[in-house]
C-alpha cells in the first residue's frame, strides 16, 4: 500500500470570503440562521399532589378510615407446606398409619418418587389455598406436624407444616401518615375539579388568564421563554 498523509500545513491560506459571497450564501441558507419561536408560558398548576400538601385531615377521619379498612392492615399468617397426594383414601390412610408408627413423612414421599419440588405448596396464606379442606388441615397443625388424610376432588392428601410465619397487624400509628396522605389526596382530587370549573367560568367571562393566575389561592408559575424543544433562547 502506498499512501500520502494530508495535513493542514500542506494547504494554502484560505482568504476571507467576499461580501457578495457572504450575501449569496446567507440568502441561500437563511433557515440555518433563523431563531426558533419561543414562548413564555403561564401555568395554573393544579394537581391533587400539590393541593394535598395544604389539606388538613382530622385525627377522627384518620381513625375512621383505619377502622373501615382494617382488613388491609392485617398481614396473614403464612405457612410452608408439603403435601403428598394419593389416588385413594385407603392408600392415604395406610401411609398415615406408617407415618404414625415411625416411617416418617419424608420416607413415604421418597417411596413415591417425589422430589422436594413435587411436595412443596410454597409459602402460602390460608385464603390462597384452593382446597378449603386441605387449608383447614394445614392451618390446624403446629410446625412439624403431619395431618390426617384429607379427601379432595383429586384423591386424598397428607400435609406437613414445614414452617410457620406468624401473621401480624399494622397499628394505627404504623399507617397514620399513609392514611393522612391518601385522605388528603382524595379531598384534593375533588378540589381540583372545583378549581378547574371556577377558572373556566372566569375565562368565559373574559378575565385575563394572568389575572386569574395571580390569585394567591391558586398555585401558579411562569416558565421563561423556551422553544418547542424546551431550550432557552441562549
Amino acid at each position: 500500500i502506498d499512501y500520502i498523509t494530508i495535513n493542514a500545513g500542506m494547504i494554502d491560506t484560505v482568504g476571507a470570503p467576499a461580501e457578495a459571497d457572504l450575501t449569496e450564501y446567507f440568502e441561500g441558507n437563511k433557515a440555518r440562521f433563523r431563531a426558533p419561536e419561543t414562548r413564555k408560558i403561564e401555568i395554573i398548576d393544579v394537581t391533587p399532589e400539590k393541593l394535598a400538601q395544604s389539606v388538613e385531615v382530622s385525627e377522627d377521619d384518620i381513625a375512621a378510615s383505619y377502622e373501615a379498612h382494617s382488613d388491609q392492615y392485617q398481614i396473614p399468617e403464612k405457612r410452608a407446606i408439603h403435601q403428598i397426594v394419593f389416588p385413594s383414601m385407603e392408600e392415604a390412610e395406610a401411609a398415615s398409619q406408617r407415618i404414625k408408627t415411625g416411617a416418617g413423612f419424608a420416607a413415604i414421599a421418597e417411596e413415591r418418587g417425589l422430589s422436594q419440588a413435587d411436595l412443596s405448596l410454597g409459602r402460602v396464606e390460608k385464603s390462597a389455598m384452593i382446597d378449603k379442606g386441605v387449608a383447614e388441615a394445614a392451618f390446624g397443625l403446629r410446625e412439624g406436624q403431619v395431618s390426617e388424610p384429607v379427601k379432595t376432588a383429586l384423591g386424598a392428601v397428607i400435609v406437613k407444616v414445614i414452617d410457620v410465619e406468624p401473621g401480624s397487624e399494622k397499628t394505627l400509628d404504623d399507617v397514620r401518615e399513609e392514611i393522612r396522605k391518601e385522605l388528603a389526596r382524595e379531598q384534593a382530587q375533588a378540589k381540583v375539579l372545583d378549581i378547574y370549573d371556577a377558572v373556566e367560568d372566569e375565562r368565559a367571562s373574559g378575565a385575563p388568564f394572568s389575572d386569574i393566575a395571580a390569585k394567591p389561592e391558586l398555585p401558579s408559575r411562569v416558565i421563561p421563554p423556551i422553544d418547542a424543544a424546551g431550550r432557552r433562547p441562549a
